[in-house]
């Protein structure tokens, strides 16, 4: 009597399905409750057929007792089932999770690539106009010809193209490549067709194979 005295003065502890549910009662998302709710579905549908079928094999009321005893004495076995099950939905949270990330990640990639963007347009608005190749001397035109320090020329063969038709094609290009929905950023060269003798100054995107004539 004094053993089962002293043992009614302490809570029982709580079962590790009570305490795996505890973890998801603050601030649980609606998707992450979405799942809960599925593993208790899956955890009930799976005790109401355990026990429909000892129903089924039954002839008497007392091998029924027996039966479902039985099935009391498995609770052991059922719960290593359920953490299964509940280990399966921790997965599937955790992927959720990552691909949330993902998104995150690449809406920060958008953003940082939309500064960069932003800041390269702001840069060919000064009257100078930057070399799309080089990056670091501006650009000369004698005539009909464009070209830079670093070695640059392109012979346009028309006299109305001027460097403000070049800035203007430059940031055509980076626009182009914007709406391509790539996050690399493209570079400028000089592109030779020996057979026609054709020099162009061409932009290149090597991760989505982006090409642009700017001249």
């Amino acid at each position: 009597m004094a053993a089962m005295a002293s043992a009614s003065c302490f809570p029982r502890s709580a079962d590790p399905i009570s305490r795996h549910r505890a973890q998801y009662k603050c601030n649980t998302p609606p998707w992450k409750e979405q799942y809960r709710k599925r593993c208790l579905e899956r955890l009930k549908n799976g005790r109401q057929k355990f026990v429909d079928r000892f129903r089924r094999n039954s002839n008497s009321d007392e091998s029924l007792v027996v039966k479902e005893a039985d099935y009391n004495a498995t609770e052991d076995y059922s719960l290593d089932e359920v953490l299964t099950i509940m280990d399966e939905i921790q997965k599937e949270l955790m992927e959720e999770e990552r691909s949330i990330l993902a998104h995150e990640q690449y809406e920060e990639n958008l953003k940082f690539e939309e500064a960069s963007l932003c800041a390269a347009i702001e840069c060919l608005r000064t009257d100078e106009v930057l070399c799309p190749v080089c990056k670091s001397k501006p650009l000369h035109q004698n005539k009909q010809v464009i070209f830079c320090a670093c070695g640059l020329r392109i012979d346009t063969e028309y006299d109305a193209v001027n460097l403000s038709y070049v800035r203007g094609q430059i940031e055509s290009a980076l626009v182009a490549h914007r709406d391509e929905h790539c996050l690399a950023e493209p570079e400028f060269c000089i592109s030779f067709v020996q057979e026609l003798g054709v020099r162009n100054l061409v932009s290149l995107c090597r991760a989505c194979e982006f090409m642009y004539i700017v001249l």
